[in-house]
């Protein structure tokens, strides 16, 4: 996938984030379109251009957001720690390849896992940057935990939706 693919992907991916997700939302919390796009396409793409990805996902991010900076910083972070682990990686994109049950649940486990981090990343750079330093737990453990919840049903829609996709591709 060309670059030039790449920007027009994650702009409609913001767009969405932005003007349908928000319908969609229970407690204040709907999922983070960009950062689950930004996860599948690093398993597809084997961490080429994963970092340009990022950071323009990132930005899209801090467009959302009341601070400019955090999200962008939090996404490089992110994916720079995901490329540290790209061995295994890999292996769970062979399983994506593949549509395996073992391999799809253990994507489940880190997709919820990454929007822990990203999460928890966000909010000490919010607090940091921003010398702001109070925090409602309940509330960000709130968020956190159902935010992870929609974005497990977000990939498991994206990742069916590349299985329709290639068996209609080789049909």
């Amino acid at each position: 996938m060309a670059i030039f693919i790449i920007f027009p992907i994650i702009f409609l991916a913001y767009i969405l984030q932005v003007s349908v997700f928000p319908l969609f939302a229970i407690g204040n919390v709907f999922p983070n379109l960009i950062l689950v796009l930004g996860f599948f396409l690093l398993l597809l793409k084997n961490f080429k251009n994963i970092f340009l990805i990022a950071f323009v996902g990132g930005i899209f991010l801090d467009l959302i957001s009341p601070f400019f900076g955090p999200g962008i910083l939090s996404l490089l972070i992110l994916f720079f720690l995901l490329h540290k682990l790209s061995f295994n990686i890999a292996t769970l994109s062979d399983a994506l390849k593949q549509f395996s049950a073992s391999g799809l649940l253990m994507l489940l486990i880190l997709v919820f896992f990454i929007s822990l981090v990203y999460n928890f990343l966000h909010l000490g750079f919010s607090k940091l940057l921003y010398s702001d330093f109070n925090i409602n737990w309940y509330y960000y453990l709130y968020f956190t935990f159902f935010q992870g919840i929609y974005n497990i049903f977000i990939f498991l829609i994206l990742f069916y939706g590349k299985k329709i996709l290639c068996k209609k591709r080789f049909s």
